[in-house]
């Protein structure tokens, strides 16, 4: 088998730093990394590319057919709003159109960067006039019509959601999501690092 480590959930920084060192007396070249991600390692960049590919080509898993286009209603909608605009995100706007995906990813947080950048709920909505009844939120899903954004969120919020929307398409409705605990999302809110990420996706 492959030279691997699973490396349980730690606040980014330090705290994900000296976990991940507890790993290395094994001498992975492999960490899962729980709600973070994956990490691979090579002595060159084409060795860990290939180590990359060969880590996908074992978890590869099939995707689900979904529209990318957004209907003229919500186009119509947003070009009225003044709160709200289009996600840019064509892989984004599959959260509306990926039924059992989404439902998975709206119960909860999945990753770090989910909270900092779209919140700490996604709301899925059925219908367009429903959208106002949401306002807290920055990201708002309308099944069978697309993704809408607050107009003063930034492009890390376009890339989660690119991130979320390749997701749903391979989840199911039996796929048990592991969610960041309220304590763990509140920890990464209150963080000065975690705010500083914010005013600085704001001014790209």
């Amino acid at each position: 088998g492959l030279p691997w480590a699973w490396v349980p959930y730690r606040k980014p920084g330090w705290p994900l730093t000296w976990q991940l060192e507890e790993t290395l007396k094994g001498n992975p070249s492999i960490w899962v990394l729980e709600n973070h991600g994956l990490i691979v390692a090579d002595d060159s960049p084409e060795g860990a590319e290939s180590m990359l590919d060969l880590v996908e080509s074992r978890l590869r898993t099939a995707a689900v057919s979904a529209t990318q286009v957004p209907t003229t209603q919500l186009k119509d909608f947003s070009r009225e709003s003044e709160a709200w605009r289009l996600s840019s995100s064509a892989a984004g706007h599959m959260l509306a159109f990926t039924d059992a995906g989404t439902t998975t990813l709206a119960k909860g947080v999945i990753c770090p960067d989910q909270a900092v950048f779209l919140g700490n709920k996604i709301p899925v909505v059925d219908t367009i006039a429903e959208i106002p009844g949401q306002p807290e939120s920055s990201v708002v899903v309308v099944r069978g019509h697309g993704v809408l954004l607050r107009k003063s969120a930034g492009p890390g919020a376009e890339d989660m959601l690119t991130c979320l929307g390749l997701i749903s398409q391979r989840l199911s409705s039996s796929t048990e999501a592991n969610y960041l605990s309220s304590a763990q999302i509140n920890e990464l809110l209150d963080w000065d690092a975690e705010k500083h990420r914010q005013a600085l996706d704001i001014k790209r």
